[in-house]
């Protein structure tokens, strides 16, 4: 059975880490699949099958994990080591090169690395396109997760942008049948508006909250964000200042968030940037209405330029708020959405994967 090494640095609740674990579960049956982790936490370690194998090296520091995968790909000899999230794919690119081994190396970036860091200043901007200048050319497949992403590879790494595959994330299908019974919302709470993500500055939920306070003037709802992280606080003290402690639920992380997405009645993203927004392909299959900023890359090509969903401008209070009272508003063509969304279904999404792994086996 062909081996593949699945490369992170751990399993915290990501958009990268579910995407792999989504992956490795469609695989497992066909393939040896083993998470390669370089330290154990996270809170997606619970969710993994118990026969997919996983390691971990435990290694604190970058710059310790070249000897460590080295030795790791020289013993287990795996067809494939998949790895994302600069710069564990640097180190991912040279290792498997300095092991003399035949495995395979698939490095993806999932996020614009030049908006995200960018406050980083200039000498961080030079060693980023210097290190993705000499490692990317080492690896065998160079993947993005949309055109955006592609584009932003190519620039930054000096990359003839048709050597970049353009693969999207998949979408996990919901089970609309188990969870008809379990909305997560009260009836008497008017309507639900939801999004999913960790509580980080690019997804900007302050702008979300601020525009749901606008909305909330017009009409009863509620707004659930999905998620936790070390924003909490913060978007707390604005929820009071806001006088929106009865309105505005901050639920901390869930494992499975399908019951939200499918009883909800609009989802809003509001980042700043996106390397491609899986959270809106989730709301989209669970027939959920989007509204969503127009940010760099994944929403305008999930959305198709706004035919599956509203776009407004990044950061912009006024158009996200009135946007999201009239899609409230609207009727919804909702098996559209989910027709829409099964263009990024697992299996899809999963064949493209292992057409560029083992392009010698024929994918269905």
């Amino acid at each position: 059975m062909k081996k593949i090494t699945i490369l992170l640095p751990d399993m915290r609740e990501g958009g990268v880490e579910k995407m792999r674990l989504i992956l490795a579960k469609e695989w497992r049956a066909h393939y040896d699949v083993e998470f390669l982790l370089l330290s154990k936490r996270g809170g997606l370690l619970e969710l993994i099958p118990k026969d997919i194998r996983v390691t971990v090296l435990n290694v604190t520091r970058y710059r310790m994990l070249l000897p460590s995968l080295v030795r790791y790909i020289r013993q287990e000899q795996p067809e494939v080591i998949l790895a994302a999230m600069w710069p564990l794919t640097v180190v991912a690119a040279l290792a498997t090169k300095l092991s003399l081994q035949k495995t395979m190396c698939v490095i993806s970036d999932h996020g614009i690395l030049s908006a995200q860091y960018q406050p980083k200043g200039k000498w961080h901007d030079l060693s980023l396109r210097a290190s993705m200048a000499l490692s990317y050319r080492l690896s065998d497949e160079v993947v993005a997760v949309s055109k955006g992403v592609a584009k932003d590879i190519s620039t930054l790494a000096s990359l003839p942008l048709e050597s970049i595959k353009v693969i999207y994330n998949p979408a996990s299908k919901i089970d609309l049948d188990e969870l008809q019974t379990r909305s997560p919302f009260a009836i008497n709470d008017g309507l639900a508006i939801i999004t999913v993500g960790r509580y980080k500055k690019v997804k900007n939920h302050a702008l979300l909250i601020e525009a749901f306070a606008l909305v909330r003037e017009k009409v009863t709802a509620k707004l659930y964000i999905v998620g936790d992280g070390d924003l909490r606080s913060e978007y707390e003290t604005l929820i009071e200042s806001l006088n929106l402690q009865q309105d505005v639920v901050l639920t901390g992380f869930v494992n499975d968030p399908s019951a939200y997405y499918t009883h909800a009645d609009l989802f809003v993203l509001s980042s700043d940037y996106e390397g491609f927004g899986n959270v809106i392909v989730e709301a989209m299959d669970a027939g959920t209405p989007v509204v969503a900023t127009d940010c760099e890359c994944g929403p305008r090509e999930i959305l198709e330029g706004g035919k599956y969903g509203a776009l407004v401008p990044v950061g912009d209070i006024e158009a996200l708020a009135s946007a999201m009272l009239e899609s409230l508003a609207q009727k919804h063509d909702y098996e559209a959405l989910k027709c829409h969304a099964s263009t990024f279904s697992v299996a899809k999404i999963s064949a493209q994967y292992l057409a560029i792994m083992f392009p010698d086996i024929h994918h269905q």
